[in-house]
């Protein structure tokens, strides 16, 4: 029987004796566990516990305790903070974050602390139960649907959407987490519930999100990926390899290390997630664009992989390729406009109002069987 709102204590000594079997088993003789003078060359006052000796008791809590008999470890996630030495008392502390009756998985959450209450390591993981342990008492009246104590991460800066997307969403979720890559937003913040954070999705951000979201305990029930790079408007033989390179590293791999950096928070909450794409998806392509169709694409490869594979952890991923949007802060020629204009049914631009009416279904309930998906916003400038 697994409760939500139980906290499961396992207590563990460390000994010589396990540090000396860990290193028979495993063959790692790094001598950082045993010999005193290389510990202290390696920054320690004496020899450590292997990380994955003291994590690996994980084991016994997921067999014996939670959610105990017939459980199948699927994955982990772990942070290691501080060191354990031989004789420190663990205590693990594991509570259920969320568990999913359809799938029998159950999520924890385990901190591990030490006998001077030093924080050791935290780690997520994801537990597969048999169905005679699927039944799950939520105490406290727990809805997991409910957002008001659930936040709103949107990565990318687009000041036409951003602000109609605050207007629409700042009495919903109890945080609007908002990244930007050089010049920050003027966003007035509203009863304190909007964080802006830089972040330069080509270099190395997701330990940096992971610690902002993690420090400020922010519960993500919705992602909106608008980040694109800089359009060039090049010939595809006077195109650079790093103009390619630089619109696939923002899109599709700044994508790509956001879910995995976020991963535990967004399998909790059951994250609904919408990634803006391009009309370029759905057309013939463009001319001179081919650094930024590129980068569209394998985006939408990454988002589609995503939303099946994360589907049965009910996360849902679905991309909105919008045609050319009024008053833009992305630059297209005035005969790219006219043309748009012209070929399109309805013979107009696209409101950024529409896109942003169209995210806030999918991240709602009422899309809750939608996933996978490429939602077209064109005016009719193609059809399906």
């Amino acid at each position: 029987m697994v409760k939500l709102d139980k906290i499961y204590i396992k207590k563990i000594k460390i000994t010589d004796r396990l540090i000396k079997k860990f290193i028979e088993i495993t063959g790692d003789k790094n001598p950082i566990h045993y010999k005193v003078d290389s510990a202290k060359e390696a920054g320690f006052s004496k020899p450590i516990a292997h990380g994955m000796l003291t994590s690996s008791f994980m084991s016994n809590v997921i067999g014996n305790q939670v959610p105990g008999f017939g459980s199948t470890w699927l994955d982990t996630s772990i942070t290691f903070f501080n060191p354990a030495f031989a004789n420190d008392v663990l205590e693990f502390r594991t509570k259920v974050s969320k568990y999913s009756a359809s799938s029998n998985l159950v999520y924890l959450k385990t901190e591990v602390l030490n006998q001077n209450n030093i924080k050791i390591l935290e780690c997520f993981s994801t537990v597969k139960t048999k169905k005679r342990f699927s039944k799950v008492i939520k105490t406290n009246n727990i809805d997991q649907n409910k957002t008001k104590d659930k936040s709103l991460l949107i990565v990318g800066y687009s000041p036409e959407i951003l602000k109609i997307l605050i207007k629409k969403n700042i009495k919903i979720y109890k945080k609007i987490i908002i990244t930007y890559n050089n010049k920050k937003p003027t966003i007035p913040n509203i009863k304190n519930k909007i964080i802006l954070l830089k972040l330069n999705l080509k270099n190395n951000f997701d330990r940096k999100l992971k610690k902002i979201i993690y420090r400020n305990n922010i519960k993500i029930k919705a992602l909106i990926f608008l980040a694109s790079g800089k359009i060039s408007f090049n010939s595809s033989l006077e195109t650079s390899e790093d103009q390619i390179l630089e619109q696939i590293k923002v899109q599709a791999i700044g994508f790509f290390k956001i879910i995995r950096s976020l991963k535990e928070n967004l399998i909790i909450n059951k994250t609904s997630i919408v990634v803006i794409g391009s009309e370029v998806l759905t057309n013939k392509p463009p001319k001179k664009m081919l650094a930024y169709v590129t980068g569209k694409y394998a985006l939408n490869a990454v988002a589609k992989v995503m939303a099946n594979e994360l589907g049965a952890y009910e996360i849902r991923v679905n991309v909105i390729s919008p045609g050319i949007i009024e008053n833009s802060n992305l630059y297209f020629p005035e005969f790219a406009k006219e043309n748009f204009r012209v070929e399109s049914a309805l013979g107009r631009l696209i409101n950024p109002s529409d896109i942003c009416d169209m995210i806030n279904f999918l991240i709602s309930n009422k899309s809750k069987n939608i996933t996978g998906q490429n939602f077209k916003i064109n005016a009719g400038y193609t059809f399906s």
